[in-house]
């Protein structure tokens, strides 16, 4: 009996934690405090556009200005079904970060990847890049286009910082819902990144479509 408690409480606790970082990382926004029902096993069409594409920056940089400066980004994006984000992180005990690949997601469904290396980064303007569309609604079986499904970024970074003399190299992953605030149809993906004084490494996926240079978490 105890045996059975302690397995059930087990996977509690991994529950719980899986929920907390669900709550983090999946379907970010600009509000991404705000609390938006997601309902299971519902077939939601309506919120799979025919592209998606992917906007990626790098807010800050100390040496943005400085000569031998680099920065290259590569990134693949995929389609997970309704709970298969869910059941591979059980599966690796409530865990999912940098660690983990697009290989433990045999579910996955590919859409799209690119990449590129920019040495001009004095400007935000310089230190942001758009993807070419990736298709969506036809890449995705109809019997899979749930409400509650996932769209998964895995990046690789690599920035040379000529003012700190350093390399930084950064990779995860990013998981957001196929809908964007109070449900409304997602078209854009973001990447965004920030590398301090120090050279510490910070990464969000929330909406940027303006010119500052603040960052946001939320």
């Amino acid at each position: 009996m105890w045996k059975f408690l302690k397995k059930k409480l087990l996977f509690c606790s991994i529950l719980v934690c899986f929920l907390a970082l669900t709550t983090n990382i999946f379907g970010q926004t600009s509000k991404a405090t705000t609390f938006v029902n997601v309902s299971p096993n519902r077939f939601a069409p309506e919120f799979y556009g025919e592209v998606l594409s992917l906007k990626a920056t790098l807010v800050n940089l100390p040496g943005a200005s400085a000569a031998g400066s680099t920065w290259t980004l590569y990134y693949e994006v995929y389609f997970l079904p309704e709970g298969h984000a869910t059941e591979v992180a059980l599966k690796r005990g409530g865990r999912l970060g940098s660690e983990t690949s697009a290989g433990d997601f045999p579910k996955r469904i590919f859409l799209g990847k690119g990449g590129f290396t920019k040495k001009n980064l004095k400007t935000l303007a310089n230190r942001t890049a758009v993807s070419d569309n990736f298709k969506l609604r036809s890449m995705i079986p109809v019997s899979l286009q749930m409400e509650n499904t996932k769209l998964l970024t895995v990046y690789t970074m690599k920035v040379y910082d000529a003012n700190l003399k350093k390399t930084i190299l950064k990779n995860g992953l990013f998981f957001g819902g196929v809908f964007v605030g109070n449900k409304q149809k997602r078209e854009k993906m973001y990447l965004n990144f920030y590398i301090s004084a120090s050279g510490e490494v910070y990464v969000s996926q929330v909406e940027k479509e303006d010119d500052s240079t603040e960052w946001k978490m939320f």
